[in-house]
């Protein structure tokens, strides 16, 4: 079953909520977060990019969240995400503690930063 499918919100099933909407609230969630993180750093940036780690093994079975490594499309989407950012001048990569976001990061020749508040927002089992 898909998140499409069981149409999750908040972990509690709501078969009026559209998908859009489950990740419309998530989106608006993270931004919120980073608006918290970015307003307390000294560092200033003219660009903000933001994704989305590449498919867990969860996702793969219809699961969210948990601490899932990543499938092999999610590795591919890991690799390609890496060489479209790999002439990008004074890019700083934020991930959380998570195990699918360090994958997903893994292969930026770059300084990362681990971000506590960016880890898992609880949208469900």
């Amino acid at each position: 079953m898909t998140v499409q499918d069981k149409k999750v919100h908040n972990g509690l099933q709501d078969e009026n909520l559209e998908p859009d909407h489950v990740f419309y609230e998530a989106w608006k969630e993270a931004a919120a977060k980073m608006k918290k993180i970015l307003g307390k750093s000294k560092e200033s940036t003219n660009v903000l990019y933001l994704t989305r780690h590449g498919e867990s093994l969860n996702n793969v079975y219809g699961r969210i969240g948990g601490n899932a490594s990543l499938s092999s499309n999610g590795e591919e989407y890991a690799v390609k995400l890496a060489n479209f950012f790999k002439n990008t001048d004074d890019l700083q990569i934020w991930h959380s503690e998570l195990i699918r976001t360090k994958q997903t990061v893994a292969d930026f020749d770059l300084a990362k930063r681990v971000v506590p508040q960016l880890n898992e927002i609880n949208a469900g089992e």
